[in-house]
């Protein structure tokens, strides 16, 4: 995911990162706990958390160890700037 570079974060934009970094968690623990593995591949999908909207992309990859994945998240609000990238390791099966 490209990250979009920026002089001087405000205020805003770290209340923003802040929460978008709380989605992002929240995301990894729901793929975490999930008994079925996600599909490889990407996709993106919209959630709602602390009264916002935001856009969560997913990358699912297999690693050289096929019994696990590797999931990229990007989380950004739907209008505003900030951002949170997590990448988490979880089991394939």
């Amino acid at each position: 995911f490209p990250l979009v570079p920026c002089a001087v974060p405000t205020g805003g934009d770290l209340d923003e990162s802040t929460m978008a970094a709380i989605v992002a968690q929240n995301r990894a623990v729901e793929l975490w706990t999930d008994p079925a593995p996600p599909t490889t591949g990407n996709s993106a999908v919209g959630v709602v958390n602390a009264g916002r909207n935001w856009r969560v992309e997913q990358r699912v990859a297999k690693t050289a160890d096929d019994a696990l994945l590797r999931i990229d998240l990007l989380v950004r609000p739907e209008s505003g700037r900030g951002q949170a990238a997590l990448t988490i390791i979880r089991p394939s099966r």
